[in-house]
């Protein structure tokens, strides 16, 4: 086993110091301290909110949340890469990309505040539950205006919406410690996140106006490019529906099965291994255009960049799981206290999860540079039926180390495993089993 770490270790070294890797890190490192100080301040807020509302107020937190991604994720989830990429390519004047993505998520947001509504009573059985939900759905509305944010990320100038984004988190933070301090209901935690939201939009806005000679006023909308817009991002948005039913499932499935508290206990276990993520999701989007760009210009330099940053990954991912599982225990009794400990071992399983979230995160940019994101879709379907599957065998059996379970099956098959399934995707399955193993390439 340490002889196995040290030559992940050697390998890992080695492409740190390789030239690839220090043009990447010279164009996503700013990015990466930005959002590592965002999610280090809403992490150690989230500690502070759960500490203060207990396993059971938390858990009433955490399935609200998960009922209103589930509604949500259609309101933008897809867009983003397509945006962005047209903003690049200038497919179409910005005014008419600006104006219809905002109509569009717009649109989508409304929708889902009125189809919340219609069905609640039949999956909300809790009157605090019903008005936190639909206040996370609101936010919606207001998160529209990331529209702003795909356009500077293509100008490669995101270090401007960035300092919205900082600015907002340090607000409500101060606010959610101000709830705290005064003990004030659990209701005013969801009125926070929707202030939040507008201060985002607001600050959008204004970055827009400073930096750029982009006014809303001379936005406009265009049915035929929302209708391509659409087309092309479908496969992509009920994908992320997927991948956020499967996601949210197990919360959703143990407050029906176990209770508020469950909930609570195993939200901790996501929090500690969901906070990774944006390793991947940063790295990816923050490459996406040097990718594109050699697709188009050097298959070889394409190959070469993809097999270096999944093999890069799978080294973070393993590094961050192995350490997440040693101390699990000391994690949760620090940050948490011993209300949350029973939670330690669904944490151990779960983290492990993050491995195959980052090589499925490259896995799609993959995709969408090939064209093949119609795929995408049933990838994603084969890892929701394992999840809700194993959800619904599992949760009765294990409690909430039956939900970790579930999701690390499912990460595992829709991330790497279904892409063995299909000649299309033959490639990127190779391109994934010899990262996990740090293989050598035919291209390197």
């Amino acid at each position: 086993m340490i002889a196995s770490i040290q030559r992940y270790k050697e390998k890992v070294l080695h492409f740190t110091r390789s030239e690839g890797f220090i043009k990447y890190f010279s164009n996503t490192s700013w990015l990466m301290l930005d959002k590592v100080v965002n999610l280090s301040i809403a992490f150690v807020i989230g500690i502070l909110v759960a500490r203060y509302l207990g396993p059971t107020n938390f858990g009433i937190y955490s399935f609200s949340k998960s009922i209103a991604t589930v509604f949500v994720v259609l309101c933008g989830v897809g867009f983003e890469r397509f945006v962005v990429k047209d903003f690049i390519n200038k497919a179409h004047q910005e005014e008419t990309i600006f104006g219809t993505t905002l109509v569009l998520q717009l649109a989508a947001a409304l929708l889902s505040v009125v189809i919340f509504i219609a069905i609640s009573p039949l999956i909300v059985d809790e009157e605090l539950t019903f008005y936190l939900a639909l206040i996370f759905i609101l936010v919606s509305l207001f998160d529209a205006f990331s529209v702003i944010r795909y356009y500077f990320q293509s100008q490669v100038q995101a270090r401007f919406t960035a300092k919205v984004a900082m600015f907002k988190i340090i607000f409500s933070s101060l606010l959610k410690v101000l709830l705290i301090y005064y003990k004030l209901p659990l209701i005013y935690f969801g009125y926070v996140a929707l202030v939040e939201s507008i201060i985002g939009s607001i600050g959008l806005i204004l970055v827009l106006n400073a930096r750029s000679r982009f006014r809303i006023s001379g936005w406009k909308v265009n049915l035929k490019y929302g209708q391509r817009l659409f087309l092309n991002s479908w496969p992509m948005l009920v994908s992320g529906f997927l991948t956020f039913i499967y996601m949210e499932t197990d919360q959703i499935l143990i407050k029906y099965m176990l209770g508020n508290k469950e909930v609570g206990l195993f939200a901790i276990s996501v929090k500690l291994s969901n906070i990774w993520f944006f390793i991947g999701s940063v790295l990816c989007s923050s490459l996406f255009p040097a990718i594109l760009n050699a697709k188009k210009s050097n298959e070889k330099v394409y190959q070469a960049r993809l097999n270096k940053l999944f093999k890069f990954l799978v080294a973070m991912g393993l590094v961050i799981s192995l350490t997440v599982f040693l101390l699990s225990g000391f994690i949760i009794q620090v940050l948490f206290g011993p209300e949350f400990r029973p939670a330690q071992a669904s944490l151990q399983i779960h983290i492990w999860s993050v491995i195959f979230v980052f090589i499925g995160i490259a896995g799609t940019q993959w995709f969408i540079t090939e064209n093949l994101q119609k795929l995408l879709l049933q990838r994603t379907i084969t890892g929701a039926v394992v999840n809700v599957i194993l959800n619904l065998l599992l949760i009765p059996r294990f409690g909430i180390n039956g939900a970790a379970i579930s999701t690390l099956a499912a990460q595992f098959m829709a991330s790497y495993a279904s892409n063995a399934f299909s000649p299309r995707t033959r490639q990127l399955f190779f391109i994934q089993t010899k990262a996990l193993f740090f293989l050598k390439y035919r291209h390197e």
